[in-house]
Order: structure tokens, then sequence, then C-alpha cells
């Protein structure tokens, strides 16, 4: 209990800090000398994680936000507490904190105007107020070009009291609807962050908004999952010399398959399989980097979409252990590729700082990975372990697979920050093979372990998986 409620202490202070700043300075009592009820009823919610509750007060009257914490009642799933501002009749923004049981922040409820006199009351059904109240819209992700439905509750003191609804959505101006609900076309190209605003007024011209966060992702090709740019720490200082510089890496918008390349789908785009192990589901494997390069082309290719990769000469069985000559990567081009080595380490973390996609030891690998000792050293199916956050499946494990770069071992030491793409892919240079396969051991599970093969060489453990830059 003590443990608990220095915890939530501690948040309350950080959480003041975060609002005010370094300036500390005092207030005395004397400048908040009303007593403003406010019930937060929290039905809305999930209430099984919610310890505590506090109520954030900021106003032009008062230099600095006031915090409160409100009580919790277990039995009327409410939290209930005073909150005391100046008696000057000014207008007040409240926010809620919601709180875990170890004081880190876990929701945050609409900010609301509230005069000093007023009473609060909000629940799942409605609220009554001096201000009418606005609930239900929450940030949303949609495609593009995707109908868009907003449907919040507006209310207020008594029934039909609100006489106007209107809508602003992105820049266009505010638009009068005929109640809290509204729907639109996402725009045909991805957009980070569309701001939607609902803006109500009652009888007694009162008026109050609320907003929302629409982000809009491109046309996701079937079977591939968007990932927004991102920051993050590549390699690991524990680990390997080749992987043990620690640098941040910044890479811009991409889509990743979410399963490694079938021989089903390899084959149908190919006219033939490689793999000695076959199975329509099974990973397509024993195939050379030139064969997967071929392969990106090839669905590039059916897709309409402009190749990535050009070359001079085809040597040997196009898709079946062939090699070429001369290959160069255009990169402003929207066509499938291979991963980078940054891409695919980004998309196997899936926002993790462990070691392990799933964590810090090898306790749980083997609910997401097939490796020695998997049943019977071969291949599996696709995607029949659990997947990463970012919903990928068999990035350790299954088959190694085949990454864009040339493999160089002090690569981290002078790689760019900004979406690095390897050294020049100059004749027989090693390429890049990540994940780990079937046949290899906990030691090599690490999302940052790196290893090479020459692009000519196959292997029944040598497979991939195909990357788009975002359209």
């Amino acid at each position: 209990m003590i443990t608990r409620l220095f915890l939530i202490v501690a948040s309350l202070c950080f959480l003041l800090c975060e609002i005010n700043g370094p300036d500390d300075r005092s207030r005395s009592d004397d400048r908040h000398d009303t007593l403003v009820p406010a019930v937060w009823l929290a039905k809305s919610l999930s209430i099984s994680d919610i310890d505590s509750i506090i109520a954030i007060v900021t106003g032009d009257s008062i230099d600095d936000s006031l915090v409160f914490p409100l009580s919790w009642d277990a039995v009327g799933h409410r939290f209930a507490g005073v909150l005391r501002v100046p008696a000057d009749g000014s207008m007040w923004n409240v926010t809620v904190i919601l709180l875990d049981t170890v004081g880190r922040r876990i929701g945050q409820g609409s900010k609301v105007l509230l005069r000093t006199d007023s009473v609060l009351v909000m629940d799942t059904i409605g609220c009554t107020s001096a201000l009418p109240f606005i609930m239900g819209l929450h940030d949303t992700v949609v495609a593009a070009g995707q109908l868009v439905l907003l449907r919040p509750t507006a209310n207020d003191a008594s029934p039909g009291s609100i006489v106007r609804y209107e809508w602003k959505i992105g820049t266009a101006p505010f638009a009068e609807t005929g109640s809290a609900d509204t729907s639109f076309t996402a725009p045909s190209t991805a957009v980070d962050s569309l701001l939607c605003i609902l803006r109500v007024t009652d009888n007694d011209g009162n008026m109050v908004s609320d907003t929302t966060v629409v982000t809009v992702l491109p046309r996701i090709p079937a079977g591939m999952c968007y990932l927004p740019g991102a920051t993050f720490t590549m390699g690991y200082a524990q680990g390997a010399a080749d992987e043990s510089n620690e640098h941040r890496v910044s890479l811009s918008p991409f889509c990743i398959d979410t399963v490694e390349v079938t021989q089903a789908r390899y084959s149908a785009i190919m006219t033939r399989n490689p793999s000695q192990l076959i199975g329509d589901n099974l990973p397509v494997s024993n195939l050379t980097w030139y064969d997967a390069v071929l392969y990106c082309n090839a669905r590039s290719r059916a897709d309409t979409l402009d190749t990535v990769y050009t070359y001079s000469q085809i040597i040997g069985m196009a898709g079946n252990g062939c090699e070429l000559t001369d290959v160069t990567a255009d990169f402003t081009k929207p066509g499938y590729r291979l991963p980078t080595e940054a891409e695919w380490e980004y998309a196997c973390r899936a926002g993790t700082m462990s070691p392990y996609p799933w964590g810090s030891d090898t306790a749980e690998a083997s609910q997401y990975a097939w490796y020695a000792p998997a049943p019977a050293f071969i291949p599996h199916p696709v995607g029949l372990k659990a997947s990463n956050r970012f919903g990928l499946h068999d990035m350790i494990g299954n088959v190694s697979e085949w990454c864009h770069d040339a493999y160089d071992a002090t690569y981290y030491a002078t790689s760019p920050t900004v979406d690095p793409r390897g050294t020049a892919l100059t004749g027989n240079t090693g390429r890049v093979v990540r994940g780990d396969c079937w046949e290899g051991s906990e030691v090599n599970l690490r999302a940052t372990v790196r290893s090479s093969f020459p692009p000519s060489q196959t292997d029944i453990y040598l497979g991939f998986r195909c990357v788009r830059s975002a359209p």
C-alpha cells in the first residue's frame, strides 16, 4: 500500500512538472477559495487496470496548472473529488488523467470547460453540466480512399438543447451537420494526421468542441503490412563484433510481407520452384539472391509497377539458381524489392529494445520461431507461429532471409543515419542474410544477428520476403 501511494504521488508530481515545466513557483491558498464538485463516471472505460485518477485544471486567472487527486468508488464505478479553483466566475479547462497501479498514465478524458459554479457529471449515456459535452471521439487509422465514419455523442443538461453541430475535416472550413455523426472519404494518398473537429452549440449559446486524428495509410498490397517511418537503435552492444556498434537509424515508411514468400506464390509468378522440400505453403528456398531479385521484378510487373532492379544478363535458368550481371537498384521506383538490412531489423524488432523480438531471453522462443530442436529439421508452413508486435510471422527461424545489402562487417561504423542501403552491389560480394533458420540454435535467434552468403549460393534454409517503399 505504501509503495502504491508513493508511486501515485510520484506520478502526480511528474505530471505536474510535465505541465508546468521547471518553474516551481508556490501558490497561496487564498487564491483557490471556491470548491467545485466534479464527478467522472468511468463506465465507458476499461476499469480493470485503473487505480487512480487526477484532474488537471488550467485557466487564465492562475499562473500554473492545478492538480487534484480524485477518489475511486468501486461500487458505483466512479471517481469523485473536489476541484478548488479561484472564485472569479472564470472558465476552466479540466482534463481527467487515468493512472494504473504503478502510476503510469493509461488514459485521458477530453478537455471540458467548467465554470466555478458548475457541477460536472459524465457517464456513458450522457452528461449533466452547465455546458454541452462530447464523448466517443477516438483516433483512428484508415486506408487511403476508405469511407470514414465518426459517430460521437453530444449531450447537454436537457434533451434537445443542442441546436447546432459543426464538423471541420482537415483544412476545410466548419460545415453544419444535422447530428454529431459525420462521414467522409479519406484522401487518396497517405496523411499522417488528418485533424477532425466537432463543435456543438446549445440553446444558451455555449459552445464546446472536441478533436480526433485520422491517420490515412496508403493502400496496402494484399499480404503486406504498412510500417510508418521511424527512428530506432540498430545493433546490439553485447552482440558479435559486426553488430555491436549500436547506432540510430531513421527509415522512411515501407510495406513488408507478413510472411516469407511461399512456394505457391513464387511458382505462380516464376513458373518454377527451386525448393527441395516441396509444399505450397512452405517458404520457397534453395534460391540465389539473384533469383529473389528476379522474383521482385516479376511481381512488380504483375502489379503494373515500375521495377526496382536492373541488370545486364541472366546466367543460367531464371528463378532457379541463376546469376545476374551488373545489378543496380533504383529506390525511387514503386516496385517490390528485398528489404534493406535496416528495414529488416526494424521490422523484426517491432518497436522493442530487447535482444529478441519477444523479450530478453529465449524462454518464449518456441512460440515465435522454428529453430533447432524444432520438430524435424525441415521448414514449416508460414504463419503458424505467433507474430511479432507488427503482425509479422517467422522473422526469426523457419528460413533465413536474403536482404538487399552487400555485407560489410564494419558498415555500422560509417552507416548513413537515414535509410542506409549498404555498400555497392559489386560482383559476388556477400549479401546480408538475416533471421536464422529451422536448423539454427538459440544463440542466433537475436534480432540483430548478421550473416552473409555469396549471392550465387543456394541452400535449403535460404528464403526471403519482399518490401515496397510506401506508395
